[in-house]
């Protein structure tokens, strides 16, 4: 495997991903190890305690490596690689965001008011 420098991410601690799908066979690189490119993908999914409706999707159970200003998180579900997003989400964007920021934060939409 070739040298890897790993830049600066968005939390500013080295822990951005990096993926290159030619060099390294279809496979992305993240600091915390391999994670295929496509679908086998297992997708953690988790809840803000502190946050309304916040969630979170992230491709290791581990929930140290989501946001602590919006903890404590709790674990939700586990979406199988040949399994569907909820809400219509679009698997590959999902996998994308956590291949590079190790997670994804999305909110759930206000439940419209029944007219009285």
């Amino acid at each position: 495997m070739p040298n890897i420098r790993w830049p600066a991410g968005p939390r500013g601690n080295g822990d951005a991903a990096w993926y290159n799908r030619n060099a390294l066979g279809g496979v992305g690189v993240t600091p915390t190890g391999a994670i295929p490119w496509g679908s086998n993908m297992r997708i953690y999914v988790f809840k803000s305690e502190t946050r309304d409706g916040l969630r979170a999707f992230a491709g290791d159970p581990d929930v140290h490596q989501l946001p602590r200003q919006h903890g404590p998180w709790t674990a939700t579900g586990v979406i199988g690689p040949d399994t569907a997003p909820p809400h219509k989400f679009s698997r590959e964007t999902i996998e994308k965001a956590i291949g590079a920021d190790g997670f994804q934060l999305w909110r759930l939409r206000d439940k419209a008011k029944a007219p009285a």
